[in-house]
């Protein structure tokens, strides 16, 4: 958006001076704000301390992202992977977060960090960002965190960014009367895991053009994935994800061919070739230099054999194809998302 970049450059040109401070409430439609606020405590008050909206879009997403999700798609009409969402540069500087939030922020704008948590935002100030998250032992509920609290969603090193509506959306709630017209999921006090076919309803994703998302959920020590929606064993062997120097590694063939790729195997030389879209990867077992395209990528764990079954690190594969990857440590949980 325009006045993202505009605020982006002010933002490096103060801060590179060290004087005075640009905040969003300068910037954002007021009236459009208050009225979205309004519209986001209408409809999740009802749901607090549920656990209702824990699954979004039949796995796409879970537990505190699902949350976010819905509120999204019931406040504006449209999820974080419509192409009426952008997201601003992401940081992990976290000395200047409350810099970042007063700069780039609106009410009704998702924080994220990547892998930990988000939520969404109704207010903020100088020292805190107010609104509504979901968290494992409290569900669904009213939140407020100081700066130092929203580090401590990770460690410190994962980047977070903010989740925004198009201003073509935002500015229509200029209306004070304007919502979007259907219930998008679960009722309030109805304990579903997943949409239902009652009161699901066709996501508005934007124009013909559209990009499209594919999602993959993977579960440390269960054999059995979803991918995007369906259940799928990830080998016939019933092999499972394990972690391994803190590296999620696991079978990738049932997952590449799920997101319309392929693989290969080299005997003479242990390599796994991988073929998605235009991108062309190789991996050796027991080396930590994989080829993308042909140029070399360092990464931290090697692929490996285990129990005769070839075990590749999920991590590095998604995000070289463009894709993002999640974790959810309470239940030891990788979402991955890709572009269809």
């Amino acid at each position: 958006m325009k006045r993202n970049l505009i605020l982006i450059l002010v933002f490096s040109l103060c801060w590179a001076a060290a004087c005075i401070n640009v905040y969003a409430s300068d910037e954002y439609d007021r009236e459009a704000a208050e009225n979205i606020v309004k519209r986001i405590n209408e409809y999740a008050e009802p749901y607090l301390g549920t656990d209702t909206l824990n699954n979004y879009d039949n796995g796409r997403a879970i537990q505190c992202h699902a949350f976010t999700n819905y509120v999204w798609r019931n406040v504006f009409g449209y999820d974080v992977y419509s192409s009426k969402c952008s997201r601003t540069e992401a940081s992990t500087d976290y000395e200047n977060l409350g810099e970042y939030i007063n700069n780039f922020a609106r009410p009704g704008d998702m924080l994220r960090v990547d892998g930990k948590h988000s939520m969404i935002i109704t207010e903020f100030d100088e020292d805190t960002v107010t609104g509504y998250d979901w968290l494992y032992n409290k569900k669904e509920r009213k939140c407020t965190y100081t700066w130092e609290g929203v580090k401590e969603w990770g460690d410190g090193t994962q980047k977070y960014w903010l989740y925004q509506i198009d201003d073509s959306v935002y500015s229509l709630f200029r209306d004070s009367d304007y919502k979007v017209d259907k219930l998008f999921g679960p009722k309030p006090g109805q304990k579903t895991d997943s949409d239902s076919e009652e009161t699901a309803q066709q996501p508005n994703r934007g124009s013909t053009d559209r990009t499209s998302y594919g999602k993959i959920v993977v579960q440390i020590n269960n054999p059995v994935m979803t991918a995007n929606g369906a259940y799928l064993n990830i080998d016939s062997s019933g092999t499972a994800p394990v972690i391994v120097n803190e590296r999620t590694v696991l079978p990738i063939r049932a997952i590449i061919e799920a997101m319309g790729g392929t693989v290969g195997w080299n005997n003479d030389t242990r390599t796994v070739s991988l073929k998605y879209k235009n991108t062309d990867m190789e991996m050796t077992i027991d080396s930590t230099i994989m080829k993308v395209n042909g140029k070399a990528v360092q990464m931290d764990v090697a692929p490996m054999i285990i129990n005769d079954r070839t075990m590749l690190p999920i991590r590095y594969i998604t995000e070289n194809i463009g894709g993002q990857i999640e974790w959810f440590d309470t239940i030891q949980a990788v979402a991955i998302t890709y572009e269809m």
